[in-house]
Parts: structure tokens; sequence; C-alpha cells
């Protein structure tokens, strides 16, 4: 009782803007029907584009029903309802909805890897597929739908059973769940956030158009010194942006000795690129070249190519709630493919960190972003997990644990490298970064080789294979827990065949995968329990932050990496700020998990008006 099934079905002046919920604003896109689906009826809607004040009033009076009378609505990938219907209704009385999305409780009952599985075959979570699953004598009921066209009774039709098997299927799936406890309770805390990640897709990113022009100006005059440079040795823009050509001009023309070979013949990818870059200064710029290049296509085409697409001003990378296999959000920046794609946002995830880059991103007038990062996320968690008595103690305050791998590795002092480096001594924040590159790299398994690799490609570190043995092996030393969590966690998965997070969030496996990837499924087995909590954290954290955030007229903005940010009214900082970080600093896990974590998990904080400018507190 209490549980309604809710689909909308949209359209707009062009048939993709029935996706981007942002046009309602400008009347380019609108919600068309719409269906409630109770155990014994269904309530039907047509709306009438031309009179959008009539659908707020009734969509409005819709929203207020449901929270007066304690509902729980039931939707199929819910952010797409919820950041339609805030078109539409008040925020205040949206968020104060209870949603429960179908989808991503089917996600936390049969979450597996894929492994090395192209997007575009990729396991299904749709709606269709959970029919063809749960309800299969009731598949292919969209067959002839026109969701554009003018037969309303036939889409009304369609909607009322979307909305039907909706809830048919998520009370099924609940159920299911709800046989697990512990695994029922981080879907529901994930299921908590629903509404401001939807918002966030809703609203999009402010993007300053002048910063976006200065990052297009240095990077093309970067480019083209580098083209006219490397132009003097037979290389063009045309040979650059072509593997085979490249392939040519690297190994043939050059002379060098490729390093591997894939399917096309001798790669050319990043690493081979950056081993041949020690050996011929040539190669280094075009390692630079290709680099710039990709740059200004990510970070300045796409965005300029969104914002003047959406029409509002603003980029709308789309938050994928259980993107990955671990949890963790994951970013759309485009719609549709080929020729019908559509340019909306930009790739969030691969945003560069320097402050060139990220000041493309801005505050609204009158608003200030803040940061809420969680301090040496995975380190500290697989300091938990692993129960290594060394890295617990370096999670205590003051001590800091880049600095005693470094000092480790090179055989220096604690205490000199922490202060050397805090004070810019060049060979302490050497030693430091060495220490970085061992404590984020190594944690997984990660071979001296590949290691190696790493620090050459992602850090920029001329690193021999001597120094990535040592490494490694000063690794392992100085943290015995970890290794001896790998061999744990690969016997676990290895019986029960399947690892679970600290909140309750499972990934399952199969005795099929462990026989054809056996080194991916104990991968999985290190990995996930550090990186799903790690999502599982956030996911808390922001479900704890909601009534705060409605208080101080707040706005979740983006999630990455171990960040979460937020717009923030500039008269609510001095409240907002600290009031955050007590309850950030105190997440209730215990509550929330059934679990006590026995070192600090601290969050840092940074504030400013745009992206790049955001200063530590």
């Amino acid at each position: 009782m209490g549980w309604i099934g809710f689909d909308i079905e949209t359209s707009g002046v062009k048939p993709e803007y029935a996706l981007q919920p942002w046009r309602a604003k400008s009347s380019e896109a609108w919600i068309r029907t719409s269906v409630e689906s109770t155990a014994t009826e269904n309530i039907a809607r047509v709306y009438d584009p031309q009179n959008t004040s009539e659908t707020c009033r009734i969509l409005t009076d819709m929203v207020r029903r449901w929270v007066e009378e304690n509902h729980t609505i039931c939707a199929w990938n819910a952010t797409f309802e919820i950041a339609w219907l805030s078109a539409y209704v008040p925020e205040r009385l949206l968020r104060r909805v209870k949603w429960l999305d179908g989808m991503l409780l089917w996600r936390h009952l049969e979450n597996t890897p894929e492994y090395d599985t192209v997007a575009s075959k990729r396991r299904s979570y749709g709606l269709k597929e959970a029919v063809k699953v749960f309800l299969p004598n009731r598949a292919g009921y969209d067959e002839g739908v026109d969701f554009h066209g003018e037969d309303v009774l036939r889409l009304l039709e369609y909607n009322a059973l979307d909305s039907r098997y909706t809830r048919a299927i998520t009370k099924y799936l609940y159920d299911q769940l709800a046989q697990h406890p512990r695994r029922l309770r981080a879907a529901m805390i994930e299921s908590h956030c629903l509404y401001d990640i939807a918002y966030a897709n809703y609203t999009g990113v402010t993007i300053d158009r002048d910063s976006i022009y200065v990052l297009r100006g240095n990077l093309d005059k970067e480019i083209e010194g580098i083209l006219a440079e490397l132009s003097k040795h037979g290389a063009t823009a045309e040979i650059l942006a072509s593997p085979a050509q490249l392939r040519t001009l690297l190994f043939e023309t050059w002379g060098l000795e490729p390093i591997k070979h894939g399917k096309t013949g001798a790669s050319t990818d990043k690493e081979v690129l950056h081993e041949l870059s020690v050996v011929d200064p040539r190669v280094n710029l075009v390692r630079t070249y290709r680099e710039m290049k990709n740059n200004r296509t990510k970070f300045v085409d796409n965005i300029l190519a969104a914002i003047d697409y959406n029409n509002d001003g603003r980029a709308h990378p789309i938050a994928k709630v259980f993107g990955t296999y671990s949890g963790r959000l994951t970013y759309a920046s485009a719609q549709g493919s080929g020729k019908a794609k559509c340019q909306i946002g930009w790739a969030v995830h691969q945003m560069k960190r320097s402050a060139e880059f990220r000041n493309l991103v801005v505050a609204p007038k009158g608003y200030s972003i803040v940061e809420f990062d969680a301090a040496g996320q995975e380190f500290r968690w697989m300091a938990e997990l692993s129960g290594d008595e060394t890295m617990r103690q370096l999670c205590l305050p003051g001590h800091d644990a880049h600095a005693y791998m470094g000092a480790s590795i090179q055989g220096l002092s604690y205490e000199d490298v922490m202060q050397g480096a805090k004070q810019g001594d060049p060979v302490m924040k050497s030693a430091r970064q060495l220490g970085k590159v061992a404590n984020l790299s190594l944690q997984y398994r990660t071979s001296a080789n590949k290691l190696r690799s790493v620090a050459r490609v992602q850090y920029g570190m001329d690193m021999d294979d001597a120094t990535a043995q040592r490494v490694h092996r000063t690794y392992q030393l100085t943290y015995p827990g970890v290794p001896r969590y790998w061999k744990r966690q690969i016997q676990h998965i290895s019986t029960y065949l399947y690892v679970d997070t600290l909140a309750g969030r499972r990934v399952n496996v199969s005795r099929r995968m462990l026989a054809t990837a056996e080194w991916s499924v104990q991968s999985t087995s290190i990995n996930y329990p550090v990186q799903g909590t790690g999502a599982d954290q956030k996911y808390l954290a922001l479900s704890v932050l909601r009534p705060l955030i409605e208080r101080h007229r707040a706005q979740f903005l983006l999630d990455l990496h171990d960040g979460l940010y937020f717009l923030v009214p500039d008269e609510e900082l001095d409240e907002f700020i600290p009031n955050a970080r007590y309850l950030l600093n105190n997440l209730p896990y215990e509550k929330a998990w059934g679990y006590t974590p026995s070192i600090p998990l601290p969050f840092d904080c940074k504030v400013g008006k745009s992206w790049g400018s955001l200063e530590e507190l």
C-alpha cells in the first residue's frame, strides 16, 4: 500500500529534445503524458504544451498529494522523471518525495562486472529488458508506439504499461533485497540521493565563455608551435591524427624500434610514446601535440558545442547513478551517436586538474562553489579493510602517508621529508612525490612493470626498472597487511563468488568468470570493497547533507573522484560550511552501515567562485 508507479512521456520541437528537461524552460520540450499506477488503478493525464501554467498546477497538485499521503514513488531510471518534474514543480516540494528506482534496485541485486566489454554490448538494466526477464509474457509491449505522433491514446496505453510494470518489478526487487537488510539499506541510502543528482542534471553547469576563449588561444598557440617544429622532421597535422600514418612516421621514416604490437601493427599508444620519448625528443613533441589536441577537443570544442546546443548558456553533463559496477557516478557528455550525436556536456571524469581548465566552471552570480573532499579516501579505506597497523597510524592527525612512504623508499628521515616537502625543498618534494605514486598505484596489486609505466605516463616521472622494483618491494614491506588482504579477498571470491563493501553493496561473479578471467576476478575482489565503500561513503555524505542543503538553499553540482561539489549562496557560506563539515566528519557509519570505522575519515573543504580558484579552508 502507498506504492505508486510513475512514468512520463516527453516530446519537443525536435525529437531529441524529449531527453533534455532543461528545454522545458524555453518551451522547446514538454511532458506529453503521465501515468500513476497503484495496485488497482491507473491515473492517466495528457498535457497541453501550449498551457505550461496548467501543467505546472496539475503536476504540483499531484506531487503535493504524494507528499501529504506519504506515498513511495516507483520509477525506472528515476533521475529522468525527477529532472523533468523539476521544470514544473517547486523545488522544496519535489525534494520531499520518497523515490524508489527499479533500475537501481536491480543493479544492487544483480551487480556484476563486465570485463573488457564495449559500451554497446554491456548488459542493459532498462525497463524493456527488465520486462523480458521478470514479465516475459509482456515483452514487446512497446511495438508500434510513436512517441511524437498524433496517436495519444496508443501513447497513453504504452505509458500506463510502463508505469504498471515499473511498480510491479520495483516491488519485486525491493522484496528480494529485503532478504538482505544491509544490501537493501545501501540501496536506500543511494535512493535518498536521487533528487539532488537529478536536479543537478536539470540545472546544468555554468560555463565562463571568456575563460574558454583564453584556454583555446593558449592551446592553439602551443599546438601551432609544436607542429611547426615537427614539420621540420616530416610530420604534418594529417599524419599526427592518423594512427597508421603516425606508425609509418615513427617506425619507418624515423627508424625507431616498435615496443609492442596490437591488432593493426606496432602500437602508438600513450605508454609507447612515453617510452620512445626517452630516446628521441621528437616523440616527446608528438606526445605533447596529441595531448594538446585532445585537450582542445574535450575541454574547449565540446564544451562550446554543448553550451551553444543546449540554448541556456550551460553545459549539462548527465550524472548516471550506479554508472560503474563499483557504484560510483559517471557522466554522459553526449546524447545519441554518429550524425545524431548531440553534445550536451563534457567528460567531467577526465577534467584536468590545472586551474586553466577548471576555471571554465563558475558559480552563478550570488553563489560560490564549495568542495568537500574525502581526504585520502582509497588509502584510508584500504587501511581500514586491510587492518595494516602502519597504514592505520598514518591516517591519524599530523601524519603524511606520502612523505612516510617516500622516506621509506629513499632511506630518508620521515620528519625530514614531511617538513622539507612543506618548505619546498626539491629533494624532499621529489621523495614525497615518489611516495605518493607508490601509495596511489600499488595498493591494488600493481606489478613493478606497470608501476614504471604509470609513473612515466601519468606522473611524468622517469622511473627505471631498478627503481620500480625497489618501490614495489618497499611498499609491500612497509604495509604487510595489504598483501594479506589481497590473499583473503581472493580466497573469499573464489569460495563465495561475491565480495561486499563495508556498507553492504555487493558484486557477484561466476565460475565461468573465474575460469576465463581469473586475474580480473581477483582484482575485483581487491579493488571493489575499497572503491565501492568510497562510493557508499559519498552517497551517505550526500544523504546526510540533504536537510542542510535545503535549509541553506544550496545545490549539489558535481561528483568527481573523492570530491562532492555544491553551489551555496554567498550569504549562507558562514553557516553552511562549518555545519556541513561537522556532519561529514561525523557521518553515522554505525547507524547506516552497522559498522564503526577504527580510523578518522575527515573531509577537506575548499571554496571559490570558479572550480579552478578554490581555496582550502
